[in-house]
Parts: structure tokens; C-alpha cells; sequence
């Protein structure tokens, strides 16, 4: 189902639920003729494809899952006479799934835009000439040529020429920075494969650098510091005699 129709399916569920109450406690109308059709009517617009999927994973040997337990939860609370809790817990499951489905979006969208910046080819500079090759062909103590609007390919030092970086993917800055070179040269480090502006006419030469890119223990920084506190006991489980 699209997010569309999905967001009319919750907000129609969610006007009969809230009918459903103004009727129980303002009219304090009879609950088996009247109350128990409009719960269960707000429960199959909310909760119908819970069902549907419990029974289909049932069916393919898949029991124990959440479609299960929501399912026997509202399903327990209609034979106990809970009628508005069945309907309520298959609203706020389903809410709780829309704002699921929204943030997964945004994480793909966002690994979809550290896709782009992701530099395709190098102009490795050699014995004089211009040659395009694989940013994995190239090694430390080369020399590359970025020119205006394409993308650092690897990590460096500024030999020649002047630019302007866009960095707005690492600092989330639009305001572009300025680079030039410098007698000892000015480091990118943490500036790979962002994509320079045209905003000078000269072109840039890189030289590689020759230790690693410290990207990567950033990256792995971020990943293991916060299991330590996981990972510890195991460790010393381990080294237990």
C-alpha cells in the first residue's frame, strides 16, 4: 500500500475510534448494538492487514511475530469486553509504524545522497599527460587533477592551482571554502570526494598522501565505543580460566 492510501486508511480508523468514544461516554449509547459494530469497524480499517498478515505468516510456518501478538491482544481485549482498547492498540501500532516507514525513508535517502558523492574516476598526472582511471589505480605519491565541478577523488595534499570546495555534505555549510596551495601544502584529510566549485578557473594538483585515511577510525570510532559497554563482559568471559 502506498504511503498515501496508508495515511487515509489510519486517519478514517482513527475518525471511527474517536467516534467510538464520543458515543461511549457522552451518549453512553448500548455497547453490544451499537458500540461493538463501530470498534470493529474502526479495528479492521486499522488493524485488518495485522490480521491478514498473521495468518499468512501462520501459513508459511512464520508464527511468532508482532502481527501475532497485535492480533491476540485486540482480538482478547474484544472477548473481555475491552472494545475501545482493541481498536486503540491497533492505532497506536500503526501510527507507531508510519513514523517507522518515515524515518527508514529518510536514512535511504540520505545513504542515497552519500552515494553521489562518491567519486567515480581520478585524473592521474603521469610523465606529463592526463590519464582517467579508478581512484583504486591510483597510490600514495601520485598526482591527481581535479578540475572545476568534478570531485576529490582521494585524500591529499594541494600542490598547484586554487579552488573552492563544496562542503556542505561533511560540515552541512553551503558557504563554499576556499583552497590554494601552500609551500608545504594544505591537507584534505577528512575532504574526500566532495565535489569542487567552479568558482576559479584554475585547476587543482593533488599529491596522495601516504598514511591512512583517518576517515576511517572516525568511522570505526563511531561503530565501536558505544558496544565497549556490551562487548566488555563477553571479553572477559572469554578470559576467564
Amino acid at each position: 500500500m502506498s504511503p498515501k492510501l496508508n495515511i487515509i486508511r489510519l486517519t478514517a480508523g482513527a475518525a471511527v475510534f474517536v467516534a467510538g468514544l464520543f458515543l461511549e461516554h457522552l451518549w453512553q449509547l448500548d455497547r453490544l448494538t451499537v458500540l461493538l459494530p463501530v470498534y470493529i469497524a474502526g479495528f479492521l480499517l486499522l488493524g485488518g492487514d495485522i490480521v491478514f498478515k498473521s495468518v499468512k505468516n501462520i501459513l508459511r510456518g512464520k508464527i511468532f511475530d508482532e502481527n501475532l501478538l497485535m492480533s491476540l491482544a485486540a482480538i482478547g481485549a474484544f472477548f473481555i469486553g475491552e472494545y475501545a482498547e482493541a481498536a486503540g492498540v491497533a492505532l497506536f501500532y500503526q501510527i507507531g509504524e508510519l513514523l517507522q516507514d518515515s524515518a527508514l525513508r529518510g536514512a535511504n535517502k540520505s545513504i542515497a545522497a552519500l552515494l553521489d558523492i562518491r567519486p567515480d574516476f581520478a585524473n592521474l598526472l603521469q610523465d606529463g599527460e592526463i590519464i582517467k582511471t579508478s581512484p583504486d589505480a591510483v597510490y600514495p605519491g601520485d598526482a591527481v587533477i581535479v578540475k572545476p565541478g568534478e570531485k576529490i577523488p582521494l585524500d591529499g595534499t594541494v600542490l598547484e592551482g586554487e579552488s573552492a570546495l563544496d562542503c556542505s555534505a561533511l560540515t552541512g555549510e553551503s558557504l563554499p571554502r576556499s583552497l590554494h596551495s601552500f609551500r608545504r601544502g594544505v591537507k584534505l584529510g577528512l575532504l574526500k570526494g566532495l565535489s569542487s566549485a567552479s568558482a576559479f578557473s584554475r585547476v587543482l594538483i593533488i599529491k596522495l598522501l601516504n598514511y591512512p585515511n583517518p576517515t576511517l577510525y572516525i568511522m570505526s570510532a563511531y561503530v565501536f565505543v558505544p558496544m565497549l559497554p556490551l562487548l566488555l563482559p563477553i571479553i572477559l568471559m572469554q578470559c576467564r580460566p
